[in-house]
C-alpha cells in the first residue's frame, strides 16, 4: 500500500511498543523523550513502518545482547528521531564485518552491491528511502551499541510530514 494518512504520534509509539512487546514480552526498552505526544501528528505509510520496525527488532533480537537492547524517540531540530541501539555481543571479532556493513548501507548508489551483502537491512533502506525517510547505521564506539536511526522531518504547525 502505498497510501500515507495522517496519524497521530501516540498511534506512531503504540505501534512501535506493539512490535517491541511481541519480541521481547516487554516494552522496557521503548523509552520516549517527547512532550506533548498527543498534538504530534504524523504522515506515514503505517504498512510500510510495521515491516520496518519488525526487521529492526528481529535484527536486534537476533544480533543483540538481552539486556542492552532500546528504542529511543525523541525531537532535535525539527526532527522526530527515533534510535534502535543494541549493545554489541563481541565488538572486536565482528568490527570488520561491521564496518562493512555500516559503510555500504550509509552510501547513496549501491543498493545492487549491498543486497548481495545483506537481505533485510537492504529491504529496510530501500522501504526508508522509497519515502525520502534520511536515516543511517552507525557504531558507538563508547558504548560498543549498533544503532539505526530514522530521522523523520517535522512540519511546523507540528506535524510530521513523510
Amino acid at each position: 500500500n502505498e497510501e500515507d494518512s495522517l496519524i497521530s504520534l501516540k498511534s506512531f509509539i503504540d505501534d512501535l511498543r506493539k512490535n517491541w512487546f511481541f519480541h521481547f514480552n516487554s516494552i522496557n526498552g521503548v523509552i520516549i523523550n517527547i512532550e506533548n505526544i498527543n498534538k504530534i501528528r504524523l504522515l506515514i505509510n503505517q504498512m510500510m513502518f510495521d515491516f520496518v520496525f519488525t526487521d529492526i527488532i528481529e535484527n536486534i533480537n537476533k544480533y543483540g545482547e538481552s539486556d542492552q537492547k532500546k528504542v529511543l524517540l525523541t525531537i532535535d531540530d525539527g526532527n522526530l528521531i527515533v534510535l534502535f541501539s543494541n549493545k554489541i555481543i563481541d565488538y572486536e571479532k565482528c568490527k570488520q564485518e561491521l564496518d562493512e556493513i555500516i559503510s555500504l548501507y550509509n552510501l547513496k548508489d549501491n543498493d545492487e552491491i549491498y543486497s548481495r551483502k545483506t537481505h533485510g537491512l537492504n529491504f529496510i533502506r530501500r522501504l526508508l528511502r522509497r519515502k525520502n525517510i534520511e536515516n543511517k547505521i552507525f557504531i558507538d564506539k563508547v558504548n560498543l551499541t549498533f544503532n539505526h536511526e530514522i530521522n523523520i522531518k517535522l512540519n511546523k504547525d507540528e506535524d510530521i510530514s513523510v
